[in-house]
């Protein structure tokens, strides 16, 4: 097997793919509630306890 595995037939769309979903989710935590950061998103709780 000659070449890198990075000129793969698929491998720079599924490299883009990654990229742009880790950036997007990303630039959505600033938004996200506090309560999300640890333990992820409990709607029983009551807002006065977030864990970060």
């Amino acid at each position: 097997m000659n070449g890198s595995v990075l000129r793969a037939p698929g491998m720079p769309l599924l490299l883009a793919m990654t990229v742009l979903g880790f950036s997007g989710y990303a630039a959505l935590l600033p938004v996200a509630p506090c309560g999300w950061c640890g333990a992820g998103p409990t709607p029983a709780a009551p807002a006065s306890s977030t864990a970060c």
